[in-house]
């Protein structure tokens, strides 16, 4: 089946009023003539610049779409620091990057915690996308643990989601999109090779079977650690890769177009 592609920025944190708008305005000129409404393109920038780039979009927010790098699954409270889905949904997001290694690993976050992050992304509205987060360290993978762990961390969320009488609507399941996200490979410079990368997003997508055949071919898995311009066409041209989350390559105008130009072939 033919799947949407799915190209995500993950700016992490980094970023300045004056950065951002440059970095926004070269994306936008470059892109304008690439522009295919077969590819789902997203920038998550942190969340206080999240009105700046909302406005600096304007109407092109119609291609290029705003997201966000967290949430919390509480709907409102005394938990300080922390941001609601209402409160993003003031913004007119479109994906929100929920269990990404970094969050788990500097913020404790548990694979219950995550599963609720996709739970609330899913359940309280019907058009924002979870980007499930998913991977492995460099111990596990020579280890040959792999695929216990990411098992381990996609049936979580699943089994959470199949507890809340969700997971059999398929409706609201499609909106998933789950990212393998080797944590050896981000910000290292060392990437998977386009085979195991997809071997590992075919694995995932064979997890998803189990559940319903028909979701698994909606469902987009991606791929995201160290992609740049270089890797991507490689990585594309996968069929188990349906896009990338790009974190310091999204930070340059140049080489993020150069990695949707890859994807519009």
């Amino acid at each position: 089946m033919d799947r949407k592609c799915f190209l995500a920025a993950n700016w992490k944190m980094n970023g300045s009023l004056k950065t951002n708008k440059e970095l926004v305005l070269n994306i936008k000129e470059q892109i304008t003539k690439l522009t295919n409404n077969k590819i789902d393109l997203i920038v998550c920038p942190p969340d206080v610049y999240l009105e700046q780039v909302k406005n600096l979009l304007d109407k092109d927010i119609e291609y290029i779409k705003l997201g966000t790098q967290n949430v919390s699954f509480e709907p409102n409270g005394a938990f300080t620091g922390q941001t609601s889905l209402d409160m993003l949904k003031d913004f007119d997001i479109s994906a929100v990057i929920i269990g990404h290694s970094e969050r788990r690993q500097f913020n404790n976050e548990t694979d219950l915690d995550i599963a609720k992050k996709v739970y609330s992304v899913l359940k309280l509205d019907d058009h924002i996308m979870p980007i499930l987060c998913v991977g492995e360290t460099l111990a596990e993978r020579e280890s040959g643990e792999t695929q216990n762990i990411i098992r381990n961390q996609i049936t979580k969320v699943l089994d959470f989601l199949k507890e809340k009488n969700i997971l059999d609507n398929q409706k609201i399941m499609q909106r998933l999109v789950v990212a393998y996200e080797p944590i050896w490979a981000i910000g290292t410079g060392k990437v998977a090779t386009a085979e195991k990368a997809n071997e590992v997003n075919r694995f995932i997508r064979e997890l998803i079977q189990k559940i319903s055949l028909e979701l698994s071919d909606k469902v987009r898995i991606i791929y995201g650690g160290s992609v740049k311009s270089n890797n991507a066409l490689d990585l594309i041209s996968q069929p188990d890769i349906d896009g990338f989350l790009v974190g310091g390559a999204s930070l340059n105008a140049t080489e993020f177009v150069k990695i949707y130009s890859h994807m519009c072939n």
